[in-house]
Formats: structure tokens, C-alpha cells, sequence
């Protein structure tokens, strides 16, 4: 006789690469182990994140499959042991680089408020990073940053009184924890307080050769007028003249083609914006007569 005496062999095991991606992500690796032995096998996984080896399962083959979302940016060290029914055990490591996402920030859409009046808006951000959140706001009136409050759902309400006239660009900032930042911005237009100009009602147009004049009355309360053209009556109207100024109101259209007919309107401006059409007028540029 011969006593033969057979050593048990731990598994090797082979986490996979090392891997790279966002927070937020989902990292997915593959990896498998070998033994020489006809042994059976039960295998755990660590993802690092401090919840400890959770179960793995093991494929006929040897291979395994890795699946775990990192939340945070980090660097995570992820863990494979295999164990034989002899308690041997093999080990591998992969390392999971998460990197940090800056916020992706939505001020809210442009506006419009009258001088006096006190804007409000609300917006939002989004980070897929299992982050803590600030932010500031720049209102565009001089008035500085200002810390802004951010709700549980990741919006954020605007409000700010603008006493003055002018085109304020409202900026607001979120940062996350890691110190990466996203801003967004939208533009606030702050008009003069009052109503627009009632419209011209008397409109006149007369024909001469390729030129045709309007008159109408001023209007009380209009800082300037605009002038609109069409050849279709009812238009629509193309601007000829825009800021168009005068005490005694007259325009004169020049480089017109004689035998067309020309529909006109006027509208009246100032501060507050501008009124509705005048009424609408119509002439026919014609050749003069020679003698």
C-alpha cells in the first residue's frame, strides 16, 4: 500500500478591471474564479460603501456578474471572496473610481413686471450625486448674491422687488458638497409702470408717384410711433419705421412701385409698451402726368 494524501486547493478568483463612472451610475463588472478541485463553491461581494459582503451569485461556469449603483462620488474598493466547501478561501479586488457630477440648474423662464412690482419665479436643479446642496442667487440690480433657500425636492422660489425701469439678468448658483457648481440665468424685464398710448384713429394716406404720405393727429401720452406697410388689406404688415418721432405727424414712404396699392397702420409707443394698430389707410402710387 501507498497513503496518497490530496491537499485542497483554495479558489483564485479574478474580480474583473478596475472601472471608472459618474455618481449616479451603475457600476457593472464581470469577473469569474477557477478551481481544481470538485468541490462546490459560495462567494460574497463587497461594494465597498460600508454595508459589508453581501451574497454573490455563482454561475456554472465560474463567472459572476457585479451590479451596484454608487450614489456618491468616491473611490470604492470592490471586494470578491470565493469560499470551497473545505472553507478555503480566494480573494480579488476591483477598484471603482465614482467621479462627482456638478448640478444641472433650471432658473425658470424669462419675465416681464412692471417698475414697483416685486418679481417672483421658481426653479429647480438636478444631481444624481447623493450630495448636500447651497445656493445664491444674483437678482442683476446691484443688490449682490444672496443665499437662496432650496427645498427638499431640489426647487428653489425666486422673489425681489425691482423699483427701477431696465433688463435685469436674474443668475442663480447651486454647489454641492464637493465644491462643483451649476448656474443657470434668466432675464427680467422691468417696465415703466402705466398703461400703452391709445392708437391713432384718423390715419390718412395720399398717393404721389412711387411715394405715398400719412398724416394723423398725435396722440397724448405717445413718445414715438411705428409704421407698418402691406400690400394685402387687413396685412399682414411689415415695419417701415420704427421710433418714428414728430410734434406735427407725417411720414413720408418713398421708393414705392407706382400702380400698387399700399395699406398702412400706425401704433403708438412709449414707456409702457405699444398700442394697437391705428386705423388702416390705403393708397395708389401713380405716374404724374406730362404735358
Amino acid at each position: 500500500t501507498a497513503l496518497v494524501t490530496v491537499n485542497n486547493v483554495a479558489p483564485t478568483v479574478d474580480a474583473g478591471p478596475d472601472a471608472t463612472l459618474d455618481e449616479g451610475d451603475t457600476f457593472l463588472g464581470a469577473g469569474s474564479f477557477t478551481d481544481p478541485g470538485a468541490d462546490t463553491w459560495s462567494a460574497t461581494v463587497d461594494y465597498g460603501e460600508g454595508a459589508g459582503p453581501q451574497p454573490l451569485a455563482l454561475e456554472p461556469d465560474g463567472s459572476f456578474a457585479l451590479d451596484n449603483l454608487y450614489e456618491d462620488d468616491g473611490v470604492y474598493t470592490v471586494t470578491v471572496t470565493v469560499t470551497d466547501d473545505d472553507g478555503a478561501a480566494g480573494s480579488d479586488t476591483a477598484v471603482v473610481t465614482v467621479n462627482n457630477v456638478a448640478p444641472v440648474v433650471d432658473a425658470g423662464p424669462d419675465a416681464a413686471i412692471d417698475e414697483g412690482d416685486t418679481f417672483t419665479g421658481a426653479g429647480s436643479f438636478t444631481d444624481p450625486g447623493a450630495d448636500t446642496w447651497t445656493a445664491t442667487v444674483d437678482y442683476g440690480d446691484g443688490s449682490g448674491v444672496q443665499t437662496l433657500p432650496l427645498n427638499s425636492d431640489k426647487s428653489f422660489v425666486l422673489g425681489h422687488p425691482y423699483p427701477s425701469t431696465g433688463v435685469f439678468t436674474v443668475t442663480v448658483t447651486v454647489t454641492d458638497d464637493e465644491g462643483a457648481s451649476g448656474s443657470d440665468s434668466l432675464l427680467l424685464t422691468v417696465n415703466a409702470a402705466g398703461a400703452p398710448p391709445p392708437p391713432a384713429d384718423d390715419l390718412i394716406a395720399r398717393a404721389k408717384s412711387e411715394k405715398v404720405d400719412l398724416v394723423w393727429t398725435p396722440v397724448p401720452g405717445a413718445v414715438s410711433y411705428n409704421v407698418y406697410r402691406s400690400t394685402v388689406p387687413g396685412g399682414p404688415y411689415d415695419l417701415v419705421a420704427a421710433g418714428h418721432l414728430c410734434d406735427y405727424c407725417a411720414y413720408a414712404d418713398f421708393g414705392l412701385t407706382n400702380g400698387v396699392t399700399y395699406y398702412y397702420v400706425v401704433t403708438s409707443v412709449n414707456a409702457s409698451g405699444e398700442s394697437a394698430p391705428s386705423n388702416e389707410a390705403n393708397a395708389t402710387p401713380t405716374a404724374r402726368r406730362s404735358r
